[in-house]
C-alpha cells in the first residue's frame, strides 16, 4: 500500500502513526514500473540505485488491535522527473517511492519530529537511477496452472 507524502498526517488512515513517527524502511534491490511506450503499450521497466548497497524506500509501519504489523510506503508527486515521468499510463498522475539514501536511512529510522520526517521526502535524483526494460518471461503453459486455480499470477 502507498501513502501520499504530501497528505499525510490529515488522512485518518496515516495519521496516528504519523504523529507518532511510526518510521520504517522498506529494503527492496529494485522497484519495477509500467513504462508506456508509444505504438507498443507498456514494458516492465527495473528502476535500481547503482551507487547504493540497496533501496531504502521510507514507509510507515502500524500495528493492528490482533497484534499484527502492516506498512505503507511514501509517495511523491514527480510529473518532471527524468525517470519517474516516464512511467504509467500517459495522462495519469506521475508518483514515485521515496528512496532514502543509505547515508540517512539511520537518520530516517530515528526521526522523532513529523516536520523534520517532511524534510525526506523528496525525489531521488533521477541522474543517480539506473531504469532499464525487464519484460517479464513469458510462461509455458504447463507451469502457469502449476500453482493450482486462484494461485497468484506473476
Amino acid at each position: 500500500m502507498n501513502v501520499r507524502a504530501e497528505g499525510v498526517g490529515d488522512k485518518r488512515g496515516s495519521c496516528s502513526a504519523w504523529h507518532r513517527t511510526q518510521l520504517c524502511l522498506v529494503p527492496a534491490m529494485a522497484i519495477y514500473e509500467p513504462c508506456y511506450v508509444a505504438g507498443q503499450g507498456w514494458i516492465r521497466y527495473r528502476i535500481w540505485l547503482p551507487d547504493e548497497p540497496a533501496l531504502g524506500i521510507a514507509g510507515l509501519w502500524k500495528q493492528w488491535p490482533d497484534g499484527t504489523y502492516s506498512f505503507a510506503m511514501f509517495t511523491v508527486s514527480a510529473p518532471g522527473h527524468a525517470v519517474m515521468k516516464l512511467m504509467h499510463a500517459p495522462g495519469k498522475e506521475k508518483r514515485s517511492v521515496v528512496m532514502i539514501p543509505y547515508l540517512q536511512w539511520q537518520a530516517w529510522l530515528s526521526c522523532r519530529d513529523p516536520e523534520l520526517a517532511r524534510s525526506f521526502m523528496a525525489l531521488y535524483p533521477a541522474e543517480k537511477m539506473m531504469a532499464v526494460p525487464a519484460p517479464l518471461t513469458p510462461q509455458p503453459a504447463e507451469e502457469a496452472g502449476a500453482a493450482g486455480p486462484g494461485a497468484p499470477s506473476r
